[in-house]
């Protein structure tokens, strides 16, 4: 059963980000898979210094049954030894992909190279439970 729900992202910035600050978008995600529909969503952050924490929250309602919906939570708290170096802890709660554990955590690292920035997260490092993510961002 999969559920993908990555598709169409739509934003409205409340804050402006900048360094040292706080900021919080809403945002709507096309779910498609399992689960089809509006993903309504918030995500936050706040920066001091070196140290960062991020939050994004979603509420994925399945169209079919009740029983289908879930409530994603994903967060950092990050750490930048150097500009181009962010590592730290990631955790997140999900039923998405059926794995035995509903809340999970991690260590991560992303590097930066001019507008690109690539990371890996490691989630459940030594269970039976492990998953790795990658991801690729482009700054616009």
């Amino acid at each position: 059963m999969s559920r993908l729900c990555t598709l169409g992202v739509r934003r409205l910035d409340f804050v402006r980000r900048r360094r040292d600050q706080v900021g919080a978008d809403a945002f709507a995600r096309n779910c498609l898979g399992h689960n089809q529909g509006f993903v309504p969503g918030l995500e936050a952050s706040a920066a001091w210094r070196r140290l960062d924490f991020y939050v994004e929250a979603e509420y994925v309602s399945g169209r079919s049954e009740q029983s289908s919906s879930y409530f994603d939570v994903w967060s950092e708290l990050g750490f930048r030894p150097v500009e181009w170096l962010r590592v730290g802890v990631a955790g997140q709660r999900t039923p998405a992909y059926g794995g035995a554990r509903e809340i999970q955590r991690c260590p991560f690292a992303q590097m930066t190279w001019r507008r690109i920035t690539i990371g890996g997260f490691w989630f459940n490092p030594g269970s039976k439970d492990q998953v790795l993510v990658a991801s690729i961002g482009v700054a616009f």
